[in-house]
């Protein structure tokens, strides 16, 4: 069954251990290259690195259930990156991250899915040995081709 929250501004109530939403921002961080270009970008406004992992739809035939899972990006405080490059809304309207900092504070919701703990891009319900299990939450791109998402506390 394909990943989806049946309340979506839960993201914006105050959790132990969970900052506060990613939310749309203007990409500032960009180089001259990557201005004018949809993507979608990740930046931690965090005070600590944080490793962030993702999960998309797919519209080819890769993956049976058609989801992908992917990650790790490691992102030093202030750091910003390019997730995805093209418009995040004509991919799916709803995609879905897990993050963690340095110091443990997690980025979390309730897809909770099996993940290695090394780079990875694998089809959503496919388990590696030595894996663990990690709990994504969703985020709306809005019909948006240009999407940042900030991680912030």
């Amino acid at each position: 069954m394909a990943p989806r929250d049946t309340d979506p501004d839960s993201w914006h109530r105050p959790r132990s251990r969970r900052p506060s939403t990613p939310v749309r921002a203007v990409g500032s961080d960009r180089t001259e290259a990557e201005v004018g270009k949809a993507m979608l970008w990740l930046c931690n406004r965090y005070m600590h690195l944080v490793s962030a992992a993702f999960i998309m739809r797919m519209s080819t035939s890769t993956c049976p259930e058609g989801w992908l899972k992917f990650g790790w990006y490691n992102l030093n405080p202030g750091e910003c990156r390019a997730i995805y490059s093209g418009c995040a809304s004509a991919v799916n309207r709803y995609w879905y991250i897990y993050a963690i900092a340095g110091n443990g504070v997690e980025w979390a919701g309730s897809h909770c899915y099996r993940v290695p703990t090394t780079a990875f891009q694998r089809c959503l319900n496919r388990c590696d040995p030595g894996s663990r299990k990690v709990c994504f939450r969703e985020f709306d791109v809005n019909g948006f081709c240009d999407f940042t998402l900030d991680l912030v506390a």
